[in-house]
């Protein structure tokens, strides 16, 4: 399944509307909860696919998206259930899901592909260009030396007949002395007629065929390569990577920390609301409280994908510091009542949260190479899905 298709199964399955019996709302909240994970785990690895080694630099700074969401649609829901009760609100998110459809068609690895092609054709041309222009130069400067060899030679051989012509009796002949002129001429002849350079059309045929030699080196340059290529990645089978991920004894006790983590934070923000209103608020306040403590998370994408763009601080220590400082700050929710307090504290919560969600998947790149994300982020989403499981029914 490609990018395209994974993204049109996520908004199809999250968009799906809350039937009206009670025995089909289980099945269809599991419906929804896998269309927003195939949602979330297919625009990873779109962004993992598209940038490559770079993606962890922008992986943060995307779910800023994600923290918009979490700002406007608590406020936007809650007014639209008090105006249009349960059903009317969700035909309007859903909508709202379809209207946004078109801009992930944007974003194919397709179309990734058939632009690395044309860059590859591009830099091929100009290498062939290059290799033309190199041997022409070559071939001409050949050319001239040899001319100029053919010059030195007949200059020196006319130096040697006038020193011997000097000496001869003046007394001779004339005649004679023409006939030895002429015979000299004669046998310079060949070395005036090999001082000329060849026809270009010569050159340009000699350049070709030097071209096409090394084309055909190339070619089984390449052709070997891809052997070697499609050799490595029939051995690097499925079940290597998988051992490969599941024996990294670091990358097994993150998972275990993103089980805990996961559990706690995302339950205590999940319950948020409804512990609002049992200390005496109104959903609209408490609402209000969600949408403005969602600040804090904005702002810890744009800190944390600072932080990893210039690498001032690993993504282990974010992840960790933030994770154990988020739990501190859970903790102090029963010891609060007002309204003011319970935004501050929900803006600081939402900041810890924020620093956790924009840097796990960092964290697991830093793992493995980029061939191993799409596995490790598979187990990375099921040991999320364990943590709430488990924290969730505990609550």
């Amino acid at each position: 399944m490609n990018f395209n298709s994974s993204v049109l199964v996520g908004f199809s399955m999250s968009m799906l509307i809350t039937h009206a019996l009670v025995r089909y709302l289980l099945a269809d909240f599991r419906q929804r909860r896998i269309g927003c994970a195939s949602l979330n785990v297919s625009a990873n690895n779109g962004l993992a696919a598209y940038f490559g080694e770079d993606s962890r630099k922008f992986i943060a700074f995307a779910t800023v998206g994600k923290s918009l969401g979490f700002i406007i649609f608590p406020v936007l829901t809650n007014y639209f259930i008090e105006l249009m009760f349960w059903r009317g609100s969700l035909l309007l998110l859903a909508a709202t899901f379809i209207h946004t459809l078109p801009c992930a068609l944007m974003y194919s690895t397709d179309m990734y592909k058939n632009t690395r092609r044309e860059n590859l054709a591009v830099s091929e041309s100009n290498v062939q260009k290059d290799l033309y222009k190199s041997h022409s130069n070559d071939s001409e400067e050949q050319f001239q030396n040899i001319g100029d060899v053919h010059d030195e030679t007949i200059s020196n051989k006319l130096e040697i007949f006038e020193e011997n012509n000097t000496s001869l009796n003046h007394n001779e002949d004339i005649n004679l002395n023409g006939s030895a002129i002429k015979a000299l001429k004669y046998d310079n002849e060949p070395f005036v007629i090999n001082n000329t350079q060849p026809d270009k059309e010569d050159s340009l045929g000699i350049e070709e065929t030097a071209i096409n030699s090394i084309k055909s080196e190339d070619e089984e340059i390449d052709v070997q390569s891809e052997k070697v290529q499609t050799e490595e990645k029939s051995d690097l089978k499925f079940s290597e990577r998988l051992i490969t991920v599941l024996t990294n004894f670091n990358f097994l006790v993150f998972l275990f920390a993103i089980v805990i983590t996961y559990g706690g934070v995302i339950t205590a923000v999940s319950i948020l609301p409804d512990y609002c209103v049992q200390q005496g608020l109104s959903q609209a306040e408490s609402a209000r409280i969600f949408s403005v403590g969602s600040f804090g998370y904005i702002l810890a994408c744009f800190v944390s994908s600072w932080l990893i763009h210039k690498n001032i601080v690993p993504s282990r220590i974010i992840f960790s510091t933030a994770a154990t400082m988020s739990g501190l700050l859970i903790c102090v929710y029963p010891s609060l009542s007002t309204a003011m307090y319970l935004t501050s504290l929900t803006f600081a919560v939402m900041f810890t949260s924020g620093l956790i969600f924009s840097t796990n998947l960092v964290t697991v790149m830093d793992y493995f190479e980029i061939e191993y994300f799409s596995i490790s982020m598979g187990f990375e989403e099921t040991a999320i899905g364990i943590g709430i499981l488990a924290v969730g029914y505990l609550i």
